[in-house]
């Protein structure tokens, strides 16, 4: 268990880091539901809009399936003083994610006391998302912004979980991303959602 300074130090940590406090550095949520143009031809027409925040106090990048000219973006001013063009806030992008399946989905279940049957998925079955090919672009979302993407209604179909990999300004040099850098990941889950819609 922590000890009561190590707890503070990470309390203080969070502080110089995140913008608010009680709310995750970075993070999903859910915006709405409806009809949505498919990417691929196995897609549905329903899909599901959700909200990527960055609540830190720097710029984060990822992977969108499409480059962002003005007026979508605009210049933004990195740390270390140099400057790219960042997605203004709450624009919809193409953004690249990965779907995975969750084991704990049950466990969830199980202790809010609906226990059900355990469902596997089939290979076939299995959702990737847009987190793989060979044409891609990447995006800047600067500090306190966020911005919308859709995802295939089934890509939140019970027990799987949508991702976005992303990466902290620091861990880019000279406009390149640094390769033995760590991958950073923030989850949307099925369970995430209202009652209605899972």
């Amino acid at each position: 268990m922590a000890s009561y300074s190590q707890q503070a130090q990470v309390a203080a940590n969070k502080e110089t880091v995140s913008l608010t406090n009680d709310r995750p550095t970075v993070y999903l949520t859910f915006e709405r539901e409806g009809k949505r143009e498919p990417i691929h031809p196995s897609e549905s027409n329903q899909g599901i809009w959700l909200r990527l925040h960055n609540n830190t106090k720097w710029a984060i990048n990822f992977c969108t399936l499409s480059l962002y000219i003005p007026p979508k973006v605009a210049p933004v001013r990195l740390s270390d003083g140099r400057s790219v063009l960042g997605l203004n806030d709450g624009v919809e992008v193409s953004m690249c994610h990965g779907v995975e399946a969750l084991k704990r989905y049950e466990i969830q279940l199980a202790r809010k006391g609906e226990r059900k049957k355990q469902e596997s998925i089939k290979g076939t079955d299995r959702q990737v998302g847009y987190d793989t090919g060979d044409v891609f672009s990447s995006a800047w979302l600067p500090s306190g912004s966020s911005v919308i993407f859709s995802v295939p209604r089934e890509q939140l179909s019970k027990s799987l979980a949508v991702f976005v990999r992303f990466n902290y300004e620091w861990e880019y040099s000279n406009r390149t991303f640094r390769s033995d850098e760590p991958e950073h990941r923030v989850y949307f889950r099925a369970s995430d959602l209202t009652k209605k819609l899972q």
